[in-house]
């Protein structure tokens, strides 16, 4: 939920607007009151909220000082005055100081929802934003660790010490590895990327319960191989096939090609990406002439494991049996096919 704090010197003024704000339909939350501006400083250096009602008129520390204050410690705070009729000067101010929006008192339970819904929607276009950049940073830092394995981080690898992003230091973690079936020149591989964030980011509540994350990259000199990280509480297997088989057939239905997906050993950590990257990697090069859309499993006993075979492309030279019965070969990589 969405942090609120009001801050006004006269409590009568706080009460009517806590009794006014429709809470639950905005999905907000009061972390704090304040009387004057010094308490707001503090209460906001605390709670970090995403609103704040403010007063500008205030003994000690006013809204005009307290204004300043926010802009520089909590940029992304939005802050919606609160002010009387006469304060003309202090309007100007909020105005200088970009605060996000005017009220005067008293306050109108309609131009009052009318304010919380454009900050609503002032608050997701500022989320979207971050979670661009945040996407992009996960993506280099992830590139750093598959692609540019140089000696000081192979050496941090093994001891299992790669710093991680936040969140990212605990929790099961998968690492699938998509490569095209078929070559296909042209395919522009920061597309990829953006969709395949999308499609996992219109799954993520359906799978593992909502209670997971990913990251998504590409080889940075290829554009056939990308590859997601999946961390979670909880990741069963069923729903990692589940997700390989959404991923190949939305890349199918957007005619981006056919892939099959390599999935490392499941780590109960993100320390080991690179190598759990490898194990995808070398799970794909067991894949049979022919096959199109498979996805192949590394295991951790891999010579106990059976091999599955998947369905072939039709009238495909295959050198195996089609009777059904498994060929020869090794019986490292456990194989199930994408549903179309």
């Amino acid at each position: 939920m969405r942090k609120v704090v009001i801050v006004d010197d006269e409590i009568w003024i706080r009460r009517g607007l806590i009794q006014s704000i429709p809470w639950d339909r905005f999905g907000f939350r009061l972390v704090g009151e304040a009387g004057d501006g010094e308490e707001a400083h503090r209460i906001a250096l605390a709670e970090k909220p995403d609103l704040l009602f403010l007063d500008m008129r205030m003994p000690g520390l006013d809204g005009k000082q307290l204004l300043g204050m926010l802009r520089r410690d909590l940029p992304d705070l939005l802050t919606i005055v609160v002010s009387g009729y006469s304060d003309y000067e202090y309007m100007k101010e909020a105005i200088r100081q970009k605060a996000f929006d005017y009220l005067l008192k008293p306050v109108k339970k309609d131009e009052l929802v009318s304010v919380l819904e454009r900050a609503v929607e002032k608050m997701k276009q500022q989320e979207t934003k971050k979670s661009i950049g945040q996407f992009d940073s996960k993506e280099d830092w992830l590139q750093r660790i598959l692609y540019h394995a140089v000696t000081d981080v192979e050496a941090r690898e093994k001891e299992g010490e790669i710093p991680l992003p936040e969140g990212w230091s605990c929790g099961e973690t998968y690492v699938m590895v998509g490569q095209r079936d078929t070559f296909r020149d042209g395919c522009e591989s920061s597309n990829l990327v953006g969709q395949l964030r999308e499609l996992l980011t219109r799954n993520q509540p359906f799978l593992f319960g909502g209670e997971w994350n990913f990251v998504v990259t590409t080889a940075p000199d290829a554009n056939r191989e990308f590859v997601i990280v999946i961390v979670g509480e909880r990741l069963q297997q069923e729903e990692i096939n589940k997700l390989s088989q959404i991923v190949q057939r939305t890349l199918k239905q957007e005619e981006i090609g056919s892939y099959s997906l390599g999935i490392g050993i499941k780590r109960e950590d993100a320390q080991y990406l690179r190598r759990a990257y490898l194990e995808g990697g070398q799970a794909l090069k067991k894949k049979r002439l022919g096959v199109l859309g498979t996805v192949l499993w590394a295991d951790n006993d891999m010579s106990k494991q059976r091999v599955n075979y998947p369905q072939e492309k039709e009238n495909a030279f295959s050198p195996f049996p089609s009777n059904g019965q498994q060929g020869r070969g090794s019986a490292r990589i456990r194989h199930a096919v994408c549903c179309n």
